[in-house]
């Protein structure tokens, strides 16, 4: 709890605590956790930092976040959407709206009904814009004139 509520030596500190929670053991075979611990540490590891005041912190806890879609999507959706929209309003606050509307598009195409659309900064801030066409596509196809 004190990773996303102390002050900014407590979360540094419990921080630290996760990340022991990360590393392999001689408790554990020197195996690394299971993967629903993974998933909720790497969770709290990019909320908390997100907590920070620099924008290099803010940035890491938006790896952090994405470590969550990135290996857990799957058994985890959904801590795989609240990664993703933490991440994204993340990222518009850093300034970088492009890497944000496409967190955004993920989590919409992925979980239509994820509690996580209802969050008030998600909300004010997902893109309106369906998808944009690949790169050299040429946009959207044209209907043909009759």
């Amino acid at each position: 709890m004190q990773s996303r509520v102390g002050d900014a030596e407590r979360r540094a500190e419990a921080r630290r605590g996760l990340q022991e929670r990360l590393r392999p053991t001689p408790a554990t075979g020197h195996q690394p956790p299971a993967p629903w611990l993974q998933a909720w540490v790497h969770t709290a590891l990019g909320r908390s930092l997100l907590r920070e005041d620099a924008p290099e912190q803010k940035k890491l806890g938006v790896i952090e976040l994405l470590q969550v879609p990135a290996a857990h999507s799957a058994a985890h959706p959904y801590l795989d959407g609240v990664a993703l929209a933490e991440a994204s309003v993340a990222l518009r606050a850093l300034g970088d709206a492009p890497g944000a509307d496409v967190l955004a598009r993920e989590l919409i195409d992925r979980y239509p009904t994820h509690p996580a659309h209802d969050w008030a900064p998600f909300a004010a801030a997902r893109p309106a814009s369906p998808r944009p066409a690949p790169a050299g596509s040429g946009g959207p196809v044209a209907a043909a004139p009759r």
